[in-house]
């Protein structure tokens, strides 16, 4: 039997002790574990970028993964320590949309009326989706005592990680939720040959990526343009083409 695997994602970098504690806190729970780091590069309390690596990054890992995230500049407050529990993954972390991607991927719906003046990536209230499961964790017997106002990822976050990966049912960790916390992603508007959509993520290289999906085959000649910059044609790589330059993601 393959050891039970947890990935870590945060915004606290390696030049402190935060990351080893955690991975501490999960191997004194579950000694088996094997751990692997997706990123602790995220720009510091930037929830949305987090959520685009850990969205982009999940999929690739069994089914069987635990993922921990920690981005959290609301710790400490009202906000909810929470599971999500997919057909692809079980996610813990707190409930200020760092799952945005997971939920949107399995369907989640609004759970509220949009206010008029939404934009993309504002947060919002979605309904857990069908075929996946939310606890809010309240089971303080499964947390690491006593629990800092300031480092949830070590006594709650991680411990609930290290109980899952070590076979603790997700129900016993805590309640039921019926919606979470996400970023709101706007329908993409088609009309005329014409599509709109919004930048979502701007990586390490500098690529602003959008929420517009390219089916193959890719039309080489269709036209991008964003701030007033057009972009004519569709570069297949990134030597295909000097300057300033569109392309088809591959996350």
């Amino acid at each position: 039997m393959s050891p039970p695997l947890v990935t870590l994602t945060s915004d606290f970098g390696m030049s402190d002790g935060y990351v080893a504690t955690m991975k501490g806190v999960i191997l004194s729970i579950c000694p088996d574990a094997r751990l692997i780091d997706i990123s602790h590069e995220v720009p510091p309390q930037n929830i949305n970028h987090a959520a685009f690596v850990l969205g982009t990054t999940y999929r690739h890992f069994p089914g069987s993964a635990v993922h921990l995230a920690v981005v959290d500049p609301g710790v400490g407050s009202a906000r909810h320590p929470i599971l999500l529990v997919t057909p692809h993954g079980a996610f813990v972390g707190p409930d200020n949309g760092l799952f945005s991607f997971v939920l949107s991927a399995n369907g989640a719906t609004l759970s509220e009326q949009l206010r008029p003046e939404a934009q993309a990536l504002d947060s919002v209230h979605v309904n857990v989706p069908d075929g996946c499961q939310a606890f809010l964790l309240n089971r303080a017997e499964y947390w690491m005592e006593p629990v800092s106002d300031t480092f949830h990822g070590r006594d709650i976050f991680a411990p609930a990680a290290g109980h899952l990966a070590a076979g603790i049912p997700a129900q016993d960790l805590g309640s039921p939720l019926s919606r979470l916390r996400s970023s709101y992603f706007p329908p993409i508007i088609a009309n005329a040959g014409r599509m709109d959509g919004h930048v979502i993520h701007v990586d390490r290289f500098g690529n602003l990526v959008t929420d517009l999906v390219l089916e193959e085959p890719v039309d080489l000649t269709m036209q991008v343009e964003i701030r007033g910059q057009r972009i004519n044609g569709i570069s297949r790589n990134y030597q295909s083409a000097s300057g300033l330059l569109a392309i088809k993601g591959s996350h």
